[in-house]
C-alpha cells in the first residue's frame, strides 16, 4: 500500500512530524540521506503506517500520485540540491513542500522554476518547534492555489487548534508562506530580547527562583504567553543543585530569519527598530571576548538600590511586547512591495496556537485588527499604551541610570515617541541634505520642490 505523503529529512522536526501524521491516520514514507538514521528511526517507531526507504527512487515511488513530499532539511543550497535530485523521479502535478526556514525570495524562484516543468512547489512556514511538530503546528502556506486543495486536509490535521479552529492558512502564490514566517520570526526575536532585558534587570536584585515566581505571576495576566511560560521553566531548571541558566554562555546565535526581517524593513521602508535591535543584540552578544576586555576598561557596572515597583516593570514588558508585535504587523502589511497579498488578520489568527509567539497580547491584537487595520488607531491599544507609559519611562530611566542594556525596549520607546509626534527634526535633516548635496526639500507653505543656495 502506497504512502499518503513522504518526509525527506529525519532531523528532530522530521521525526516528530512523521509521528504526528501517523497519529492522524496517514501512511508516511520516510527518507534521509544517511541510511542509518532512517533505520534507527524505523526500528524505534516500527509501524505499518511508516514506510522506510533508502534511495530516492524507492522513496518517490512509494507515495501516491499526485505525490506529496515534505522537505525538512537545512535552508539554502541543501534545499536546491534535494529538489534537483527529486526532479529526476517526480512527475507532472507532484508536489514538493519546503517546510524549512527558507528565504521567501528563494521560494519565489523555486516556485517559478518548478512550475515550468509542471511540478508544484510549496514554501511552508511552520512554527511550534519540536513540540509543535509532534502535537500541532502553526502553518503558513504559499504556492499553487490548485495544488493547495491537494494538501490542505493534511495541513489542517497536523495544525494546532485554537478553540477547535485549525491554525493554518494559505497566503498566496510563490514564497508568501515563507514571507509570513520570516516576519513571525522577526517578532519572535524582539519578544525574546524584551523578556531577556527585563530578566537581566531583575537579576541584579533577585535570585532566579524569585524571578521565576514574578514571571509566573505575570503569566496569569495579559502577558500570558508561550515565551514567558518557557522562561519560567528555564529559570527553575537546576543541574547538580545549581541553576542551569548560570552555566549557559551569554552568546545568542541566530539562523538568519531575524536578519531577513530587518532586510524587509529596509527594502519596504517600513520601520521595525525593535526587530533590528534584537538582531543587533545577538550580534553584540557574540563579541564575548571583546566585551570582557571592554568591561574591565570602562567599568560602568555600579548598580544603585532597587527603586522600582514590580508593576512598573510588568507594564514596561507589556509595552515592549505590544510595540514589537505592532511593528511586525506593519511589515506584513508591506507585503505588496513583493507583489504578495498577505491577509494580515489570517496571519494573526493562525499564530494564536501552536507557534512560538502565541500569547494573550497577540489574541488581543487579532481582535483589534479586525476593526482597525491601522492598529495604532485602536482605542484599546491606545489605552494600554498610555496607561502604561509612565511606568515604561520609570523603568527605562532606571535601566539607563544603572547602565543596564535595554536595546529593544529603548528602541520601542523611540519608535513610539516618533510615530506619535506630529513634528520631527527631519526638517533639519532635509535642509542639511540640500546644503551639501542639493537634494532639495518640500515646504509647508508652497507646493513643489525647492533648493536654496545656503552659502
Amino acid at each position: 500500500m502506497l504512502a499518503d505523503i513522504g518526509i525527506f529529512g529525519l532531523g528532530t522536526m522530521g521525526e516528530n512530524l512523521c509521528l504526528n501524521l501517523v497519529e492522524k491516520g496517514y501512511k508516511v514514507s520516510i527518507y534521509n540521506r544517511t541510511e542509518e538514521k532512517t533505520r534507527k528511526f524505523y526500528e524505534k517507531n516500527r509501524s505499518s503506517a511508516i514506510i522506510p526507504t533508502y534511495n530516492l527512487k524507492d522513496f518517490v515511488e512509494s507515495i501516491k500520485k499526485p505525490r506529496k513530499v515534505i522537505l525538512l532539511i537545512k535552508a539554502g543550497d541543501p534545499v536546491d540540491e534535494a529538489i534537483n535530485h527529486l526532479l529526476k523521479h517526480v512527475e507532472k502535478n507532484d508536489i514538493i513542500i519546503d517546510a524549512g526556514n527558507s528565504h521567501f525570495k528563494d521560494s519565489d524562484r523555486r516556485y517559478s522554476e518548478l512550475k515550468k516543468v509542471g511540478v508544484n512547489f510549496f514554501g511552508i512556514g511552520i512554527s511550534g518547534g519540536v513540540e509543535g511538530a509532534r502535537k500541532g503546528l502553526s502553518i503558513m502556506a504559499g504556492g499553487s492555489k490548485e495544488a493547495f486543495d491537494e494538501i490542505k486536509e493534511i495541513l489542517e490535521k497536523i495544525s494546532a487548534k485554537y478553540n477547535g479552529e485549525p491554525c493554518f492558512s494559505y497566503f498566496g502564490e510563490g514564497g508568501s508562506g515563507h514571507f509570513v514566517k520570516i516576519i513571525h520570526n522577526g517578532i519572535e526575536y524582539a519578544l525574546i530580547e524584551s523578556i531577556s532585558e527585563i530578566f537581566f534587570l531583575l537579576s541584579k536584585f533577585f535570585d532566579h527562583e524569585k524571578i521565576s515566581e514574578i514571571f509566573n505571576e505575570w503569566n496569569k495576566s495579559i502577558l500570558s504567553s508561550f515565551l514567558l511560560s518557557a522562561t519560567v521553566n528555564i529559570l527553575r531548571k537546576k543541574e547538580n543543585g545549581k541553576f542551569l541558566i548560570d552555566y549557559i554562555l551569554d552568546k545568542a546565535e541566530q539562523k538568519g530569519t531575524g536578519k531577513w526581517s530587518v532586510e524587509i524593513s529596509l527594502e519596504t521602508g517600513i520601520p521595525a527598530p525593535a526587530i533590528a535591535a534584537a538582531v543587533f543584540s545577538r550580534y553584540i552578544s557574540m563579541m564575548k571576548e571583546s566585551r570582557v576586555k571592554y568591561s574591565k576598561l570602562y567599568n560602568l557596572s555600579k548598580i544603585t538600590n532597587f527603586s522600582l515597583d514590580l508593576e512598573d516593570i510588568k507594564k514596561t514588558l507589556l509595552v515592549s511586547i505590544l510595540l514589537s508585535y505592532i511593528q511586525g504587523i506593519y511589515l506584513l502589511k508591506g507585503s505588496s512591495f513583493y507583489n504578495y497579498k498577505i491577509n494580515v488578520s489570517e496571519a494573526l489568527r493562525i499564530w494564536r496556537a501552536g507557534c512560538i509567539i502565541r500569547g494573550e497580547i497577540l489574541n488581543l491584537l487579532y481582535k483589534e485588527y479586525l476593526n482597525y487595520e491601522d492598529i495604532l488607531l485602536s482605542n484599546n491599544i491606545k489605552n494600554i499604551l498610555l496607561e502604561s507609559f509612565q511606568s515604561f519611562l520609570k523603568t527605562l530611566s532606571f535601566a539607563f541610570n544603572n547602565h543596564l542594556p535595554f536595546n529593544v525596549i529603548s528602541a520601542n520607546y523611540n519608535y513610539f515617541i516618533m510615530v506619535i509626534n506630529e513634528k520631527l527634526p527631519a526638517n533639519l535633516t532635509q535642509a542639511l541634505r540640500d546644503y551639501f548635496g542639493a537634494h532639495g526639500y518640500k515646504r509647508i507653505d508652497k507646493e513643489g520642490y525647492f533648493h536654496t543656495e545656503w552659502y
